[in-house]
């Protein structure tokens, strides 16, 4: 579901954009991302989220949104930095 809040839609739309970016780059790795802890402990975590977003609506959800968008980042970075 699309946000009233252009902020939040430019900022959704931001992150779909770099993501697919990165995803088209990590495809040439000779490498199978999902085939490991970390990723299937990640998509476990974004599964839960999407659901919790699903359930909410308006100005909590957009709100919802960024607060997990910021604690999943941090979460890659950490992981990132520690393996």
């Amino acid at each position: 579901r699309d946000s009233d809040n252009t902020a939040v839609r430019d900022y959704a739309r931001m992150m779909i954009d770099m993501h697919s970016s990165t995803n088209a780059r990590a495809e040439a790795l000779p490498l199978e991302p999902r085939d490991n802890q970390v990723s299937m402990s990640m998509e476990r975590m974004v599964v839960g989220q999407v659901a919790e977003l699903t359930a909410a609506s308006g100005a909590a959800r957009d709100r919802m949104y960024v607060e997990k968008q910021v604690v999943l980042h941090g979460h890659t970075l950490d992981m990132l930095t520690h393996v």
